[in-house]
């Protein structure tokens, strides 16, 4: 870019491509550190509050514990009642408990602790659909002889080590067991809950498919609150950073920008940002900087649940791909542009470039 003033010919740079990519992570990480913040301390605990998720939060436990108590009393989930500190409401961890009573009653051929037979054949009444039930299920994992259905000799030798007091398994007796549980029971027994939640299973008056509505309805309640934290935490921390900082600063500097000692200006006259300019800026960072949305709600969502809330995934994705996009013009372009910076006919320069703009031309808002 080149000015000329009072016969003077002066050479403007624009930021090189690293630089440039820097300073654009400078406020793509900005944004979501502060809505994060504003996620965790302020507005998910107020819309949580005010959509009174935290009394339902408490009645919904009541009747995950009434659904689940449909499984315990049919006998098809167990918890170790011999610890004092187990409790038929911790299910993941009664749910390797169970699967431990299945392998040992699987081993010594007998039905004690056949969570799959007895809801197959005893509960449903059909062993013809247990049996096939089994060559589905073992299609792939291959632990089971058929008609009867009965682990193979080779892994119960492997396994009866692991239910014997005093004895140990081999290292490959391990893995193996490792691969049952993986491949074999949690799949199966997902396979067994999504049958329930279609035909349903009552104790002691309780409908297992009733409760599991309510705790659905409750966690997309939970969902909705969630993206609409994030949402909003993310609009506010982009206005902070977009608008009302700029708006502070002379120059019309991002945060990014004040601790980076850059400037932008407008690549056709070559003067500051003006006040009307904010607007389209803010829309623009609004697409770029919701990479990491997704991340926002960690830890009140596990890691592995933050991908089951599809319209955060998405918007994160849409972004990184709007990034990418942005990257690869960057790399080709020869002012050095991001797409931004070409929608917005705009480019970032060293505070030292600007400076020489001051003292060359000055400018105005």
């Amino acid at each position: 870019m080149e000015m000329e003033a009072s016969n003077r010919e002066t050479q403007i740079y624009p930021l090189s491509k690293g630089k440039r990519f820097v300073a654009f992570l400078a406020d793509f990480f900005l944004v979501f550190i502060v809505s994060f913040a504003f996620f965790h301390l302020a507005v998910y605990p107020i819309v949580a509050f005010s959509s009174h998720l935290y009394e339902e939060q408490e009645n919904i436990q009541v009747i995950q514990k009434e659904r689940d108590s449909t499984l315990y009393g049919n006998g098809l989930l167990f918890y170790d009642d011999t610890k004092s500190d187990a409790k038929p409401t911790s299910f993941s961890r009664n749910l390797i408990y169970t699967c431990n009573l299945y392998a040992s009653s699987i081993v010594n051929s007998n039905r004690d602790y056949d969570v799959f037979y007895r809801y197959f054949s005893s509960i449903k009444g059909d062993e013809t659909l247990y049996e096939e039930w089994i060559k589905t299920m073992d299609a792939n994992a291959h632990f089971f002889s058929y008609s009867p259905a009965a682990l193979l000799p080779k892994y119960v030798e492997e396994f009866s080590p692991i239910f014997e007091e005093g004895n140990a398994p081999s290292k490959q007796g391990e893995e193996d067991f490792e691969r049952f549980q993986k491949e074999f029971f949690l799949p199966g027994y997902s396979s067994l809950i999504r049958d329930i939640q279609e035909n349903d299973l009552t104790y002691n008056g309780i409908s297992y498919k009733e409760q599991q509505k309510k705790v659905d309805s409750f966690a997309k309640k939970g969902n909705t609150v969630v993206v609409s934290s994030v949402i909003g935490s993310y609009v506010l921390s982009s206005a902070i950073v977009y608008i009302l900082v700029p708006l502070i600063s002379k120059t019309r500097k991002t945060l990014g920008m004040i601790f980076l000692r850059r400037e932008r200006v407008d690549s056709r006259k070559l003067m500051p940002l003006r006040r009307r300019d904010l607007p389209l800026m803010f829309f623009y960072a609004i697409f770029i900087n919701a990479g990491l949305l997704f991340l926002v709600p960690w830890p009140i969502i596990s890691f592995n649940e933050l991908f089951s809330i599809p319209v955060l995934w998405e918007l994160s994705l849409f972004s990184l791909l709007l990034d990418l996009a942005s990257l690869i013009f960057l790399l080709f372009s020869s002012m050095d542009q991001t797409l931004v910076d070409k929608l917005t006919s705009s480019a970032m320069l060293e505070e030292e470039e600007m400076d020489m703009i001051y003292r060359t031309k000055g400018y105005g808002d």
